[in-house]
């Protein structure tokens, strides 16, 4: 049988040990529940990238109860003319996907008592699952397509999640699976992905039914509308048969006057009660469709209930849903209505005592504030208002009321770009903040929506994962970005090296950085006492050995490797690369001198007598040479030593004193551009540029562009030429 017990929380703590994305989508949020019980797991995991996409009108009333939001994890509203209403997870990592979506909201009853009907996929890269693939692709062009949608209110088109920020993060996610999911040719026929954005839901359960008749449908549900539109839509398109299951005490807008009239015109509808065996109370927010032909039967199920907005309708006019529509032998699905967990007995429409509770539509503000962030030091914010902000004030908020006013200045535009303080810096960095806006206006006080302000901290934050990428690549990606984000986590540079130090003993060996990483984790939380208040004065001499010491045993395989295999050149370039790396960031941050950059010349005067002895004899193995792009890698970092000691004045004091390590270091230069030429091969503009983003993107407050590489070879080659 398709369906079994699952326990949601357990399904998504053991998926991976690591995640690098996790998205939500729900109509209900309990941020008590989530913040206590599900975020601790993610962060356990060391997730990069948290969003939680909610009802706009569940935005407004569980604000309050946010006290992480911002900073721990990014959460938004996306519209929908009355709600949105999907339910999903998806997780992402190194090799896998975790899809689970359903009838199941993001609180506490949704992931532990409800009885509620979800379906969990998970994809691994190394094993092909041609219909786990169709699923997951189609879930990433439903995400696509809440990022490109646009609505209209008042005359101007809107986007679905307001947040520039947060649609970057999404954007991320999107990029990712996109990247995982392989390309299939197979097109499964009995599973199929179904939302409401570009058509209603029943419209396409019916096209892909096709011509043949409805014979019978099964309706599990606890909300319905009293048109019953669902039920008049199955009747309109052939089916006369149903039966419909429902906790009678707690069935909301139950169609009793429509289903009478259809009973008095002959259609065969039962309503039964549905109970479980010994848990009677227990809540059935299931939403099931099941409908049967003479060949087959589906079973259509998720967020939509069967009400003219859930399953009738676009976003624009009504609810943005998503479902599963699964397709099996007749009769396959009514185990789901009938088995022996479950009581079900007849009972009369009079049985139905149906509420009409009357739900909380999206309301809009006058003023909206659709982006909240901080770009370092820079809170930057953009609002919707139809005129412009005069003598406001901008309210920065605590939970626990707290707050710093902002004054404002007449603004033309709706962005602001607000250079913070120290004080108003530490305010909204240090605790989860949220902002609002207050204006007068003819007299009157308008205030705005509040939004919680995102902060960088989850994407400074270090994780797992980024050493797992550094690993995959032997050191050659993600190494500096990584570095980077300790620093600014550790938040003080000398207590940085101090724990760096071991790792600086040897490069390569990876399991140093994770135990470093665990230990600044540790010592920032406060979880591990320090004998020290200040940092130990680092041992920069013991570094520079450590250095020395790594640099030799390149160089010296260096010869070795170009007489062995293509495989050997790229383990030993891949070793210099990383070694370089690490030497330029240490320089670029204080840890050495200038004087350390000659370990790096020498790897690259090596380098390049190897080179020209593959090019002068035509070697196969240049065209390994060719692929990694090695003299281009080897001219950067000749660039980069050219800058620096200009940058520090030492190329005119030895100009002055006729100093020979200047003719040593344009030597190694001039023999570089030399080889390109002997290779016939030229340093092109925009040939190298995407292999520049990967390896030196990292480098903060480095100029070093494309243009300035190209630059520096075309005047060697100039004066060669001379």
């Amino acid at each position: 049988m398709i369906f079994q017990e699952l326990d949601i929380r357990s399904d998504f703590k053991d998926s991976s040990s690591v995640y690098e994305h996790v998205i939500f989508g729900t109509f209900r949020f309990d941020p008590i529940f989530f913040e206590e019980k599900i975020l601790p797991i993610i962060k356990s995991k060391d997730a990069r990238n948290v969003v939680v996409l909610i009802d706009r009108a569940e935005y407004q009333s569980s604000f309050e109860n946010m006290t992480k939001a911002g900073q721990e994890y990014y959460v938004d509203y996306c519209y929908a003319n009355k709600k949105f209403h999907p339910k999903f997870m998806l997780a992402i990592w190194d090799t896998g996907i975790k899809l689970v979506m359903g009838s199941s909201n993001l609180t506490k009853a949704g992931w532990f008592s409800n009885a509620e009907l979800v379906v969990s996929i998970e994809y691994n890269t190394s094993k092909k699952d041609d219909e786990s693939i169709q699923i997951l692709s189609e879930f990433g062009k439903f995400l696509a397509l809440i990022l490109e949608k646009k609505y209209t209110l008042g005359g101007v088109q809107k986007n679905y999640i307001p947040s520039e920020k947060h649609r970057d993060k999404i954007q991320e996610i999107l990029k990712e699976l996109t990247e995982k999911l392989p390309t299939t040719n197979k097109n499964n026929k009995n599973s199929f992905l179904i939302h409401n954005l570009e058509k209603p839901i029943l419209d396409q359960v019916k096209e892909i039914i096709g011509p043949v008749k409805i014979k019978h449908a099964k309706i599990l549900a606890p909300f319905f509308n009293e048109e019953g539109s669902v039920i008049d839509y199955l009747v309109k398109n052939g089916c006369n048969e149903f039966d419909i299951f429902v906790q009678p005490d707690y069935v909301e807008k139950f169609p009793k006057e429509i289903i009478k009239k259809l009973i008095k015109q002959g259609k065969k509808i039962s309503i039964h009660s549905i109970k479980f065996q010994g848990d009677e109370e227990r809540y059935f927010h299931a939403k099931a469709l099941i409908l049967n032909t003479d060949a087959d039967s589906y079973c259509l199920y998720g967020s939509a209930n069967p009400t003219y907005s859930g399953m009738c309708s676009l976003p624009t006019s009504g609810n943005l849903e998503l479902c599963v529509l699964r397709k099996e032998g007749c009769d396959y699905f009514d185990n789901l209505v009938s088995n022996k967990a479950l009581i079900v007995k007849d009972i009369r429409l009079e049985d139905i005592i149906s509420n009409k509770q009357n739900w909380q539509n999206s309301s809009y503000e006058k003023i909206r504030i659709l982006n909240a962030y901080l770009d370092a030091k820079v809170l930057k914010l953009e609002l919707d208002y139809d005129g412009n902000i005069e003598n406001g004030k901008i309210l920065l908020c605590h939970a626990d009321d707290d707050l710093l006013e902002i004054p404002t200045k007449s603004n033309e535009g709706l962005k602001f770009e607000i250079n913070l303080n120290e004080e108003q810096f530490s305010f909204c960095s240090k605790n989860p903040t949220y902002v609002k806006i207050q204006m007068e206006k003819n007299g009157d006080v308008l205030e705005s929506d509040k939004r919680w302000i995102s902060t960088q901290t989850l994407e400074l934050t270090p994780t797992r994962g980024d050493i797992l990428k550094i690993k995959n690549s032997n050191g050659r990606f993600h190494l500096i970005t990584f570095l980077n984000k300790l620093e600014k986590y550790t938040d003080d540079p000398e207590w940085l090296i101090y724990h760096l130090q071991s790792y600086f003993a040897n490069f390569d060996k990876f399991e140093r950085l994770e135990r470093t990483y665990r230990r600044i984790k540790e010592w920032k939380a406060e979880t591990v006492s320090s004998d020290y208040d200040t940092a130990p004065k680092t041992d920069v001499k013991s570094i520079e050995e450590r250095y020395q010491k790594n640099f030799s045993a390149i160089n010296d395989a260096i010869p070795r490797c170009f007489n062995r295999s293509d495989s050997e050149i790229k383990k030993i370039f891949d070793q210099f690369m990383l070694a370089s790396t690490v030497m330029i960031w240490s320089f670029n941050h204080g840890i050495l001198n200038i004087d350390c950059l000659r370990h790096i010349r020498v790897c690259i005067e090596k380098f390049t007598n190897q080179c020209q002895y593959l090019y002068k004899d035509n070697h196969s193995m240049r065209q390994e040479v060719d692929r990694l792009r090695l003299l281009e890698h080897l001219l950067v970092f000749s660039f980069l030593i050219n800058k620096f000691h200009k940058d520090a004045g030492w190329y005119s004091q030895w100009e002055k004193k006729k100093h020979p390590e200047k003719n040593v270091f344009e030597k190694t230069a001039t023999d570089l551009v030399k080889t390109f030429e002997l290779g016939k091969k030229k340093f092109l503009k925009g040939d190298f540029e995407n292999e520049m983003k990967k390896d030196y993107d990292g480098f903060e407050n480095l100029e070093i562009s494309h243009e300035d590489i190209s630059e520096y070879y075309e005047k060697i080659r100039d004066e060669l030429s001379v």
